[in-house]
């Protein structure tokens, strides 16, 4: 009897793969993970799935590994996640998880959701809220945008090539990019193959309110925008008056224009203030994570 079960619950198991009623789904989780504080003072972040099926992420809070988890934008994060003690934004951490087999995005994100929920007993919660927030639209009849030759066809076929961990050929230097790219540094915003919700969604952590994309613009586009951020570093004692001023290498025009003007007269765009629905997290609890 026993030989014969075995084969009987393999198959139960194949022909109903999903929970029976009133039993809830397993979450999937990491095989290994490790969490460590990181008290190197550096500005420099990095966080995303890598290949191998891991996890990393370098010098990020944790306000911003839970934004990741809960689908929250990064571009976002300062006024969508809501609650917390203040050191979920201060204090940073290196996180290295794994995972044998294949994965969706959206299985690595529930993941990270389990590892939070163990190492930092996280609870969090959405909600929408009305809150003062920034329609992005057009200023002039004509926007000073240039249209892309980014194909997005292309792009997610190559991307989805890379989720199924084939070979891709590398990118050719000085031919059109497969993919879109960004580089966004407090001052500066170089796009190329972006869409005008994505500049809708990184002027946003710039200006701390949402930003709805209200141009009507389709498709994508390539820019660069460059104005004076309001908080420029303090020169230290001593330094040349001559010398510029950066901000993450980057040097700053400290009589620059400020992102609301910048945006008139470099883009033809605008940001107008209005109250608007937005999603937002809430964090219900947290505690310094467990050692490993």
């Amino acid at each position: 009897m026993r030989v014969l079960a075995l084969p009987l619950i393999v198959l139960l198991l194949v022909a109903c793969p999903r929970p029976l009623h009133g039993q809830k789904a397993t979450p999937p989780t990491f095989e290994v993970a490790s969490v460590k504080p990181n008290t190197s003072g550096d500005f420099r972040r990095q966080m995303g799935p890598a290949p191998g099926g891991r996890f990393t992420a370098t010098n990020v809070p944790l306000r911003d590994l839970a934004a990741y988890a809960f689908g929250v934008s990064q571009d976002s994060v300062s006024f969508r996640i809501i609650g917390g003690p203040s050191w979920i934004g201060t204090d940073h951490f290196d996180v290295v998880a794994s995972v044998n087999g294949t994965w969706t995005p959206d299985q690595m994100r529930a993941m990270m959701r389990a590892l939070l929920a163990d190492r930092f007993k996280l609870s969090a919660h959405s909600e929408t809220r009305e809150l003062p927030i920034y329609a992005l639209m057009v200023a002039h009849s004509e926007p000073r945008l240039t249209h892309s030759t980014v194909d997005p066809a292309a792009c997610e076929a190559r991307r989805a090539a890379i989720q199924r961990r084939e070979p891709v050929p590398p990118p050719v230097p000085g031919a059109p990019p497969v993919c879109g790219s960004g580089r966004v540094n407090p001052g500066k915003i170089t796009a190329v193959g972006q869409s005008m919700p994505s500049l809708a969604s990184t002027v946003g952590q710039f200006v701390a309110r949402a930003v709805l994309d209200r141009t009507g613009l389709a498709g994508l586009f390539d820019f660069e925008l460059t104005w004076t951020p309001d908080n420029l570093p303090q020169r230290a004692p001593g330094t040349p008056t001559e010398q510029p001023l950066t901000i993450n290498g980057i040097a700053i025009d400290p009589n620059g224009p400020s992102i609301f003007t910048a945006l008139q007269e470099q883009l033809g765009l605008k940001l107008e203030p209005t109250k608007g629905p937005v999603d937002v997290l809430v964090i219900d609890h947290v505690e310094p994570p467990t050692p490993d």
